[in-house]
């Protein structure tokens, strides 16, 4: 019965983290205190922290699964794209603190980002694809046809409003500009792929079963939305460590760790 009530706790307790990190996080960014070189400290390392617990609130899940299948190959993968957004972070602190520079764009950093978004991306096919597999009632098309349009109306006004001022400009050079509007682009296949699975699971009512996805989709969607103000207002050169930017992806992190959280408390019960 502990072991149960505790399993049961492990979700309250992760929106625990959730709220006392990021009321922390406000408190730094809002009152500035210890001034610029103790915001810059803190603006590296919430990153870290709040993707590490992503990572292992993911690589949890994956050893939780005793069988090597899809799933689990899903979960592994999705893992491993955090872990290299960990690296990112992880790089970026490193370079700011040790080195006492700002990375530019790219960086080793933008690596560690990029080559974690195929992953995500692979991973969340293959959950799709998963569900499709067993028969898994999916619902009415339509419904993904309007996420489809939807995002894709969203991409293009990001193209109009944030993408071709970007490509226009003479002083950036081809692969900045490439790495400045990718974020963008790839974080909407993300956002869509996630929406998929909300719908997919949503067909059985608004129980435990969509709940990681629903929590995911927030996750993702605040790095997203992060990944664009990012691309914006570096390109303006009005980007520094410390914003508020800074906590969207932090609290994008925690989502995903609780997502997984959820998930494992769904294992548990079915």
């Amino acid at each position: 019965m502990d072991s149960q009530k505790k399993i049961m706790n492990e979700p309250q307790a992760m929106w625990l983290i959730i709220i006392t990190l990021m009321v922390i996080n406000f408190i730094f960014y809002k009152f500035r205190i210890g001034g610029p070189d103790m915001l810059t400290l803190v603006g590296d390392l919430f990153p870290v922290i709040s993707s590490l617990f992503a990572v292992g609130a993911l690589i949890r899940i994956t050893f939780y699964l005793k069988t090597w299948d899809l799933t689990k190959t899903a979960w592994l993968l999705l893992a491993f794209g955090i872990f290299c957004w960990f690296l990112g972070e992880c790089s970026f602190a490193v370079t700011e603190l040790a080195l006492g520079r700002t990375p530019g764009v790219p960086s080793l950093a933008d690596g560690f980002w990029l080559c974690g978004i195929f992953p995500i991306i692979t991973a969340l096919i293959l959950f799709i694809y998963g569900y499709q597999r067993t028969g898994f009632l999916i619902g009415h098309t339509s419904k993904y046809i309007f996420v489809i349009s939807a995002i894709a109306m969203l991409e293009i006004v990001l193209i109009a409003r944030i993408g071709m001022p970007i490509l226009y400009t003479p002083n950036l050079s081809v692969l900045e500009k490439v790495v400045s509007l990718v974020y963008p682009a790839l974080d909407m296949v993300i956002l869509m792929l996630v929406f998929f699975l909300v719908l997919i699971t949503s067909v059985l009512g608004k129980g435990l079963l969509s709940k990681p996805w629903k929590f995911l989709v927030i996750g993702f969607a605040l790095i997203a939305v992060a990944d664009i103000l990012y691309s914006f207002y570096n390109w303006l050169g009005a980007y520094s460590t410390g914003s508020y930017i800074d906590m969207m992806w932090n609290s994008g992190y925690l989502f995903i760790a609780l997502s997984a959280f959820y998930q494992k408390d769904l294992m548990e019960k079915y």
